[in-house]
């Protein structure tokens, strides 16, 4: 009765320790999913210090088995955290180990530089998804945690292999039951999070395009206007509209309209720079965020992009007239703007161009809300030009 009670015990801390182990690891995917490398690393600090905790507080099977399961982790650095995860593991195991004098330090040390391998090995050779493994693959993990029991039996110097050799395939199964248990844990938590990410991006992706939202604008607006605060650094915001948009629709079509979107919409993504941000935030209407290049970067930006719709003309059919855009541009220093006054002279700028004639870009004046701004507009090209192109 005793021994049960020991049993249960002992099973009930371990399960406790994964379920920490596994919360914070779904914090750690979370909140440091912009930074995966410093992800990595919280990822291998977590699962060194999980040996650490298993080497302080055995589970006691039996009076005559004391299960050692810092293999665990460690063999699951590598598929659930990376590479990067597994070598700060294996450092902060050994180090351990070797801060605490440990009496078989050699023998620990060649246990984890074999689970340490086998880890990475899976790695390099089955790079799945973590939160694609599957229970055969956990079981297969499992069936490989037992060198770490291999490699002190492989240390026959040393008291821990006389006292591993007699109990070996018990310990391994032990172990394996862990790495299953502790696995099947940590790729829920992986699938729960990446169907979370998912949801979070069709909430904030355009259907149609592919392109950021309304609402993914807006929050990208908020965040560049900070940003352009703290570096007191310059931001401009292109409004796009599609011209004569409704006139597509009721002439060939909702599908030609759709079309015409969804053509634009790749087109737009292609003349981006690095950094710039893209978004539709109306039926026709898009929307540029450029935090580089100030006014004058803008406006290069606005009139290569009106050269391109001109010069490789998008048509709702083929006997239509090719689409033609309105841009409107505002900008201003971060510390003199703020997304009101950004968006309204950007909308001023674009309801100008558009009743100047459309096929242009018109230009507000920098912190100048209150002044009616002079106007740059670029020809349209001729239609013979264009069909030469």
């Amino acid at each position: 009765m005793d021994v049960s009670v020991d049993v249960l015990t002992a099973a009930g801390r371990g399960l406790a320790r994964m379920a920490f182990v596994v919360l914070i690891y779904a914090s750690i995917w979370h909140w440091l999913r912009a930074l995966p490398l410093l992800r990595q690393v919280a990822v291998g600090l977590l699962f060194g210090l999980a040996t650490i905790f298993s080497t302080l507080e055995p589970g006691q099977f039996t009076a005559a088995i004391i299960v050692d399961v810092r293999g665990v982790p460690l063999i699951l650095a590598a598929p659930l955290g990376g590479p990067v995860a597994l070598v700060v593991a294996a450092i902060v195991a050994a180090a351990y180990a070797a801060l605490a004098g440990d009496p078989n330090l050699w023998s620990t040390v060649a246990a984890i530089v074999a689970v340490s391998a086998v880890s990475l090995v899976w790695y390099l050779h089955y790079p799945r998804q973590a939160a694609d493994l599957r229970w055969r693959d956990l079981m297969l993990l499992g069936a490989l945690s037992g060198v770490w029991f291999l490699a002190i039996i492989a240390t026959p110097w040393t008291a821990a292999a006389a006292a591993v050799m007699p109990q070996v395939a018990t310990l391994a199964v032990l172990a394996a039951l862990g790495v299953i248990l502790m696995g099947a844990m940590l790729v829920r938590e992986r699938r729960r999070l990446r169907a979370e990410a998912r949801i979070r991006a069709l909430a904030l992706t355009d259907a149609l395009t592919g392109l950021p939202n309304r609402r993914a604008f807006q929050d990208e607006l908020t965040r560049a206007i900070g940003l352009a605060r703290r570096t007191d650094t310059t931001l401009a915001l292109l409004t796009i509209d599609l011209d004569h948009f409704k006139e597509i629709n009721d002439r060939y079509g909702h599908a030609a309209g759709d079309e015409t979107l969804t053509a634009f919409g790749r087109r737009l993504i292609a003349s981006l720079r690095q950094g710039d941000f893209a978004a539709r935030v109306g039926g026709e209407e898009f929307a540029v965020l450029m935090q580089t290049g100030g006014a004058a970067g803008a406006q290069a930006y606005a009139e290569r992009l009106l050269a391109m719709v001109r010069a490789a003309p998008i048509r709702a059919a083929r006997q239509a007239p090719p689409l033609t855009i309105s841009i409107g541009i505002a900008s201003g220093p971060g510390a003199e703007i703020d997304e009101d006054w950004l968006v309204a002279e950007a909308d001023r700028a674009l309801y100008a161009a558009k009743e100047g004639g459309r096929d242009q870009l018109y230009a507000a004046p920098e912190r100048s809300p209150d002044l009616e701004f002079p106007s740059l507009r670029i020809a349209p090209i001729p239609q013979a030009a264009i069909d030469a192109a």
